[in-house]
């Protein structure tokens, strides 16, 4: 997908890994997007806070704090996708946690995960304009 000429898709991506961001957020830019990228959600709070983003990706790793996080991006009421991401698939919390972004995330990896599969993900939300 390409962006619409003269609006840019902003993407914002958090996560507490900088080569995870890094490397996500070189590929979205070589897809046409702007991406910021947070690596505490204390951070991130203050990005959304400052700016709106079209889709959020966001690490669970510092549960529930990134669970609230991704609920307070959906109590604010803005239609917007989300992805969620995890290193830690097993555990029960993040179990917990991934059963209950069913109802709101709109993407969910389980790291290692492929960098173009997500950032293809973000264009196939973006193209169809798919929420949850």
């Amino acid at each position: 997908m390409q962006p619409i000429a003269g609006c840019r898709v902003q993407v914002l991506v958090v996560d507490p890994v900088p080569s995870i961001t890094l490397a996500l957020s070189v590929r979205l830019r070589q897809l046409g997007y702007e991406v910021t990228r947070a690596h505490t959600l204390g951070a991130a709070r203050a990005c959304v806070e400052d700016q709106a983003f079209d889709v959020v990706v966001v690490d669970l790793w510092a549960w529930p704090d990134a669970f609230e996080f991704c609920d307070s991006l959906v109590e604010v009421g803005a239609q917007r996708p989300i992805i969620v991401t995890t290193a830690y698939p097993g555990s029960a919390e993040v179990r917990f946690y991934r059963n209950a972004c069913a109802g709101f995330a709109d993407g969910y990896f389980e790291k290692p995960f492929s960098i173009d599969a997500l950032a293809n993900r973000v264009s196939e939300l973006l193209e169809h304009g798919e929420q949850s």
